[in-house]
């Protein structure tokens, strides 16, 4: 019994581990969209490197995970990936609309939305190599794995079709 315990905290612990390069991730993000880097800590070069290094670190430690068969925690956490980046989509989509207004506006406005599309694309990753790996299990069906795939690559739907596979997973533990 505490074997399985210490077990679930150790797939716990390895899973959520890609959870803490988002703040990293978002401010720098932020960072690099600003016109004026107030700290002065960070230039663009810079800032577009660290974003780069973090979304391949999150692709591959997704890849990880699927290979360490971690797709029952693995699937929680890349539902709570998606939804702790809803605020910062709302807020990139209303600094792309403010930004349209400026001049160049439309230029700030491509960048940001380049900007979460690659954001939005690693953790889509993450999600379909979770979904997956309960396809795998037997948890899903072939039609819900169909599903919740395509639906993972639309936005607002990605969040609804983590959370549901996640419910899937979750009541096909306690059957």
């Amino acid at each position: 019994m505490n074997e399985k315990n210490q077990s679930s905290s150790k797939e716990k612990f390895w899973t959520g581990l890609p959870l803490l390069i988002f703040p990293i991730v978002i401010y720098t993000e932020l960072a690099f969209f600003s016109i004026q880097d107030d700290s002065g800590l960070l230039n663009s070069k810079i800032t577009g490197c660290i974003n780069i290094a973090a979304l391949v670190f999150h692709i591959a430690w997704s890849i990880f995970l699927h290979r360490r068969n971690f797709s029952r925690v693995h699937a929680f956490f890349s539902m709570l990936s998606k939804i702790v980046l809803i605020p910062f989509y709302i807020g990139a989509f209303v600094v792309g609309l403010i930004a349209l207004l400026m001049p160049m506006g439309f230029l700030l406005a491509l960048i940001i939305a380049i900007a979460d599309a690659i954001i939005f694309s690693a953790t889509s990753f993450s999600q379909c190599l979770a979904l997956f790996g309960l396809k795998k299990r037997g948890t899903l069906t072939t039609t819900q794995f169909t599903v919740f795939s395509v639906l993972n690559w639309i936005y607002c739907a990605d969040v609804v079709a983590a959370f549901l596979a996640w419910r899937a997973e979750k009541k096909s533990i306690k059957e």
